[in-house]
């Protein structure tokens, strides 16, 4: 399913949305749905899964794993909180296991299914020139912003998926260029608003569309967020949604 740039302004307070349990091969761990934009998205959930052993696999549309808390094991490198892992739509990657602490943020700009590589199947939809890319904030160097604030780069790519840190003053005003193919904006300290909205701290905003953004005006005491930007790979679902694999059980 392949749709135009329709605009959109999304945001959801994740303080405010319960968490749920679920269990995959007879491991429990939890998990809240953050965004459900239906067959269009954005599609959005945070997950907690400590000790988990998650095989290979993987998603019908491009997506950024956010790590918040905890870090997770691959098999040949550790992420550590706060880190990023983008890839291309039917990518595959994995194992990783989870440590205890652990909390991530799954984002997508359109619905994308899960496919294990257990399934011989689905192995026929990898996509073996897509991207895998990743960054870790404690690795990126900051940057001055014009005006005041910093910015650290986690990742970028020429084609333009891009993850940044930026830390603003107060009263200091975010533009960003149109966000054509989808966009997450997360708060992790002080506060902005966004033409009538107020965004604290785990305000999550997606925006999409042709034309630039309503910018963020930060508060009093300004304010750090993670911008994470997709490019042109977004544009397209292959298939499913990441929600319908939940199995939960309360």
């Amino acid at each position: 399913m392949e749709t135009s740039s329709a605009k959109r302004d999304i945001v959801v307070d994740l303080s405010q949305i319960a968490w749920k349990q679920a269990q995959e091969g007879g491991h429990g761990y939890q998990f809240r749905i953050c965004m459900d934009g239906g067959p269009d998205g954005p599609e959005a959930m945070q997950v907690r899964l400590p000790g988990m052993d998650v095989p290979p696999h993987f998603h019908h549309a491009a997506q950024f794993q956010l790590l918040l808390k905890g870090s997770m094991q691959f098999s040949d490198r550790k992420m550590e909180a706060i880190s990023v892992h983008y890839t291309d739509h039917d990518v595959p990657y994995g194992p990783f296991k989870p440590d205890r602490e652990h909390s991530m943020l799954i984002l997508h700009a359109k619905p994308a299914g899960y496919a294990p590589m257990s399934d011989k199947e689905a192995r026929k939809m990898i996509n073996a020139r897509g991207r895998e890319l990743e960054g870790c904030a404690r690795e990126a160097r900051s940057e001055p912003l014009p005006g005041g604030g910093s910015c650290k780069t986690l990742l970028k790519d020429e084609k333009g998926v891009c993850v940044q840190i930026v830390q603003c003053p107060p009263g200091a005003t975010f533009n960003a260029p149109a966000p054509t193919y989808g966009r997450y904006e997360l708060m992790l300290s002080g506060c902005a608003t966004v033409g009538d909205k107020r965004l604290n701290v785990d305000a999550l905003r997606f925006v999409q569309g042709d034309e630039p953004e309503t910018p963020l005006v930060c508060g009093p005491d300004g304010a750090t967020f993670i911008v994470l930007t997709f490019d042109q790979d977004a544009a397209r679902s292959y298939g499913g949604k990441a929600l319908d694999d939940v199995k939960s059980v309360s």
